[in-house]
């Protein structure tokens, strides 16, 4: 028994729950190839909804397709590329 947290030092924890990203929704910028692919990759594994940003239209198309996200096509360097945008829009929780 560990004296500090009163487990058992054998007892291994649910770490996928402890990092459990279900009901999230996070916007990748840039998402539609190398790094922002493999990160919006990586939180749709953790349970996340991700929108895949990307100024090539085709190319977040293709990744929200591979994680069960949702496409956006803006340049986020123009801020009415983006204005306005709510993930409400597209049937997802505001958070």
């Amino acid at each position: 028994m560990n004296q500090l947290s009163g487990q058992d030092p054998e007892h291994v924890p649910d770490y996928r729950s402890l990092f459990s990203l279900e009901e999230r929704v996070f916007m990748v910028l840039g998402g539609g190839t190398g790094i922002g692919r493999q990160s919006s990759h990586a939180l749709a594994q953790a349970g996340a909804t991700v929108v895949v940003v990307d100024r090539d239209g085709a190319a977040a198309a293709a990744v929200a397709t591979e994680v069960g996200g949702v496409a956006l096509t803006a340049d986020v360097t123009r801020r009415s590329s983006v204005e306005g945008y709510s993930p409400k829009r597209h049937g997802m929780p505001d958070r």
